[in-house]
């Protein structure tokens, strides 16, 4: 570490700087001619006026010289004294003595006589003793920033030996040893009295004492932090100690909780008996930390479980795919007692599909309720954590709808905002508007019928027309599935049977379209001579019922 210059008196002082003298030797009196004295007396005082306005001209330029030399010594931004900051600044006046010596050396043998040379010896005297006054000042600021800065950088050191050594008593002693004579040191240079000498000691000692304790809880030695308390609890002062005492209370909760639950989860209790173990414990504070504990170990446990079904059933899965379904492999047998029994069964049906080379059919529904937990976000969390690896799942779903639900739940548990959730959630609640419009429940079967045709539909408008329907196009959709079509007639064909369109066959829905157009064909025949087409026709394509506008001519 650099030492600071240390001083046995005062070295800021007042001094001149060196200069030339210059030796002034007046002129010898002009002696007029008797006759002609007063015209005489006015020729010299002209000259002498002449005289002192060329001296005083002179002058003026001298200083404007030494006034420029001075501003650029002083406060050049590159090179300028003041800006001198730290070590750079010792030497200074030195350093500007020697070059205001030069400088006004050149100043004054460049004046052209005596008399303005002595004028300018007295100026930059004065000059110098000010140049002096402020560099002075400016170098004994430096020195005390100095060495205020290295004092604390010394003692900071010290703290950080202590810190990295703290399971050395001897090293933590000798380094809060060395901080207390950094410090007195500090304070016999710069003329400290010894009530600021105890006041910085004590607060280096508590604050290494202090670093010290929270390295030793952030290791997790909530017991070992409180020993080296009781051992050091008279050096801790002010702030620190009632930081240090917060800090070990919240670790000691900490710990005590996690040994606690260690303890009673370690003996085999279930959930419940953990919690009622807990409320023996009379502290509230250490009650609830234990019970948030107990709640944490579980959910990992429970976590760490579902996480090891999960490779298991995947594991099994690509086993039978890459075997074709060949549940005697030993390795599969091995592994079956811990499938549930609707597992097993789900299992062997995929099993036997793979043996027969049969796809598996999507349950549409199935894979719609799986859409609405993952968009619901009341229940996203619970699609998140379901095991879409399990046989009861995967033997509902082909071999694309399960990739395709896989990847979407793989991104939510990545907190992604998954887009085909939002847009399923779009979708779903437009079916629901209408379904509630019908009087229909959702979890029946006619709600059934109608999302199978609702979002097949939705479909077949993507794969024609290459985008999403908008909101308005999907709620035409929707809207057009809950119209009543005529289907027949009863009663010696005296009333109409209707159903809702998503109600009908696919041959029902024909014959009422058909019958629909012919009606609209004769209606619009005796309306006008200009065309025969009907009034309304299904897009085979979308499903759409469009309707012909009278003046383009186009359905719509």
């Amino acid at each position: 570490m650099p030492k600071v210059p240390s001083y046995d008196s005062p070295q800021v002082q007042e001094r001149g700087l060196s200069s030339s003298r210059v030796s002034v030797n007046l002129p010898e009196a002009l002696t007029p001619g008797r006759g002609a004295q007063a015209q005489a007396d006015q020729v010299v005082q002209i000259a002498q006026k002449f005289k002192s306005d060329a001296d005083q001209v002179a002058l003026m330029e001298a200083d404007k010289k030494l006034t420029e030399m001075e501003t650029d010594m002083l406060y050049n931004p590159t090179s300028g004294a003041l800006n001198r900051k730290g070590k750079d600044a010792f030497g200074l006046p030195e350093e500007v003595n020697e070059n205001y010596r030069k400088t006004t050396d050149e100043i004054q043998k460049s004046l052209s006589n005596p008399v303005q040379q002595a004028a300018f010896n007295k100026l930059a005297q004065e000059r110098g003793l000010q140049i002096n006054r402020t560099l002075d000042r400016h170098v004994a600021g430096e020195i005390k920033s100095y060495d205020d800065a290295e004092t604390l950088s010394y003692v900071q050191t010290q703290m950080n030996t202590a810190l990295t050594a703290y399971q050395d008593p001897d090293k933590v002693a000798q380094a809060i040893s060395s901080q207390k004579v950094a410090i007195a040191a500090h304070a016999q240079r710069n003329g400290l009295p010894p009530e600021w000498v105890k006041l910085k000691t004590e607060e280096s000692e508590s604050k290494t004492h202090s670093a010290i304790i929270k390295r030793i809880i952030d290791n997790g030695d909530d017991l070992a932090a409180d020993a080296y308390y009781q051992a050091n609890k008279d050096f801790f002062v002010g702030q620190d100690k009632g930081e240090v005492e917060k800090d070990l209370e919240i670790s000691s909760r900490l710990g005590f909780a996690q040994r606690e639950a260690d303890k009673i989860l370690g003996s085999g209790a279930t959930a419940s008996q953990a919690y009622e173990k807990a409320k023996e414990v009379e502290d509230p504070k250490k009650r609830q930390a234990l019970n948030e504990e107990i709640s944490r170990q579980l959910t990992i446990k429970k976590q760490a479980e579902r996480e090891d079904n999960e490779d298991m059933h995947r594991t099994v899965k690509n086993m039978l795919d890459s075997n074709g379904g060949n549940l005697n492999d030993p390795r599969i047998q091995r592994t079956l007692s811990r499938f549930s029994l609707s597992d097993t069964s789900s299992l062997k049906n995929y099993a036997r599909n793979l043996q027969e080379g049969k796809d598996i059919v999507t349950d549409q529904q199935f894979k719609r309720d799986l859409m609405e937990l993952g968009a619901n976000p009341e229940t996203k969390d619970k699609f998140a954590k379901m095991n879409l690896n399990s046989p009861e799942v995967y033997n509902k779903l082909n071999k694309n709808d399960w990739e395709e639900v896989f990847k979407i739940q793989t991104a939510a548990r990545k907190g992604k905002d998954v887009k085909e959730l939002k847009e399923f959630r779009s979708d779903s609640e437009i079916a629901k508007n209408v379904l509630a419009s019908m009087k229909i429940k959702s979890t029946s079967p006619k709600a059934a019928a109608f999302n199978d045709k609702y979002y097949a539909a939705l479909v077949d408008f993507k794969e024609n027309n290459g985008r999403r329907p908008t909101e308005k196009e999907m709620s035409t959709i929707a809207n057009q599935l809950a119209t009543d079509v005529v289907v027949g007639s009863t009663f010696f064909g005296l009333f109409d049977n209707k159903k809702k369109l998503f109600e009908a066959t696919d041959e029902e829905q024909q014959q009422a379209f058909n019958a629909q157009a012919e009606k609209n064909k004769s209606m619009f025949t005796q309306a006008s001579n200009t065309s025969g087409k009907p009034m309304r026709i299904r897009d085979k394509k979308t499903g759409q019922i469009l309707t012909l506008n009278k003046k383009t001519g186009k359905y719509e």
